[in-house]
């Protein structure tokens, strides 16, 4: 049985041969077979420090029409970006320009670089997918390189029994995060504001449609005049009361999945950025919000149709990045839906110090850009040990334990196909 996340001539071809390579050298009778792919698109996007510029933008998309994989995708990239011609178009250097690679200064030098660093994570990408199997209990798990296309990798996984919960192990990259929060009410004001500037916009927008024009910028003095037709406001998709849930800490509302995708488009538009504190993040909490049924009853909606995720408002550094990562994690462990992790000695001392200066405040433990628990800090935490709780099953508590202890990848692997072999009958 073969299932098929995805498809292309070329990877397809070389996953059948080298499934038949595979079985030839198989002393196990039942295994699963994953045909996995790191995506150069996805790390390329990774490094730049410019994500989005739309001369970067562009040619990346040229680059995809090209169908080049691997270290022809990243060629194709350099090739489309040399080819825009617009005095604007900052140096090809400037998009991955960090303290670490002020050397990389030509376009031979970027693309030198930018595989390089593929390179790596297909290197890392190995490492931690094997850690992590290993560590979920596979017996015997190997990892192999296509010797063909660049970023296809090839699992065998000997008596797995449970694929879907690999599934998750291997597509979540277990980039894990500390931030600090803002408390819903330091930024109330700036949220109406910002409501305000959504209205306009959009009124215009259909204003525009019918042949109208309307201003739409801020005034001087910070005023803004808005139709009165409030249709178009965010608060009918991001609700600030949900049932008997009201938004406490840094959370910011209450939203339907289906508009989560929107709301986040709003506020990420640069006039509205404007209405905020430069270091504010938004970010979704991972769990639906349990709520009463009759509330569900209310909205005369099947269940299925309105689920509930929390808007939550972060404070990044001065370097626009999260107060911890968690590459300081040195262990993890679940018990009973709870993630116990220990720290090193450097980390214990940046806990030490974070957890101080926010008593009283939520600190949100971020993973994979999503918020699985903001508790509210009542006392520093010395000794760099700590839980992490988020209304977890004991399964999902043990994966999480089980991706921080294996590190992060830089990008999640792709699942292209999974199969399982049954040599027992023959």
């Amino acid at each position: 049985m073969a299932i098929n996340f995805k498809t292309t001539g070329l990877v397809t071809a070389v996953a059948v041969v080298f499934s038949m390579f595979f079985l030839c050298g198989c002393s196990e009778k039942t295994f699963y077979e994953y045909t996995l792919e790191i995506p150069a698109e996805d790390v390329l996007m990774s490094l730049t420090v410019q994500k989005d510029n739309p001369y970067l933008l562009e040619a990346v998309g040229k680059a995809k029409e090209s169908e080049q994989t691997g270290i022809g995708f990243i060629e194709s990239f350099g090739k489309a970006y040399n080819e825009i011609e617009d005095s604007l178009k900052p140096a090809m250097s400037d998009l991955f320009a960090t303290a670490q690679n002020q050397a990389v200064s030509t376009d031979d030098k970027v693309i030198e670089y930018l595989a390089k660093e593929y390179d790596a994570a297909i290197e890392n990408a190995c490492n931690v997918i094997l850690c992590r199997m290993e560590l979920f209990g596979v017996k015997n798990p190997t990892i192999q390189k296509d010797s063909v296309t660049k970023g296809c990798l090839h699992l065998k996984l000997p008596g797995l029994k449970e694929p879907e919960r690999i599934d998750k192990l291997l597509t979540q990259s277990g980039a894990f995060e500390f931030w600090e929060t803002y408390n819903n009410d330091e930024i109330h004001s700036s949220l109406i504001a910002a409501d305000q500037i959504i209205i306009a916009k959009k009124s215009a927008e259909v204003a525009d449609n019918d042949g109208d024009i309307v201003e739409t910028t801020v005034p001087e003095d910070d005023t803004v005049k808005v139709s009165s037709d409030s249709k178009y406001s965010i608060f009918n998709r991001l609700l600030a009361h949900l049932g008997t849930c009201e938004p406490f800490g840094p959370v910011v509302g209450f939203a339907r999945k289906a508009d989560m995708e929107s709301i986040m488009s709003d506020l990420n538009s640069k006039d509205v950025m404007m209405m905020f504190p430069k270091d504010l993040v938004f970010a979704w909490g991972i769990k639906e919000v349990e709520v009463y049924d009759e509330y569900y009853d209310d909205f005369g909606e099947e269940r299925e149709q309105s689920v509930f995720y929390e808007l939550l408002a972060l404070k990044a550094t001065m370097f626009g990045k999260a107060a911890l990562n968690g590459d300081v994690i040195t262990d993890a462990s679940s018990e009973r839906g709870v993630v116990s992790i220990t720290m090193d000695s450097v980390g214990s001392a940046q806990w030490e110090m974070i957890t101080r200066n926010n008593i009283g405040r939520s600190i949100a433990m971020v993973f994979d850009n999503k918020v699985y628990s903001y508790p509210t800090v009542y006392d520093e935490i010395t000794g760099g040990r700590s839980q992490i709780s988020g209304n977890f099953t004991d399964e999902e508590a043990e994966d999480f334990a089980t991706i921080l202890k294996s590190g992060r990848m830089p990008v999640p692997a792709k699942i292209i196909s999974r199969q399982f072999v049954d040599l027992s009958s023959k």
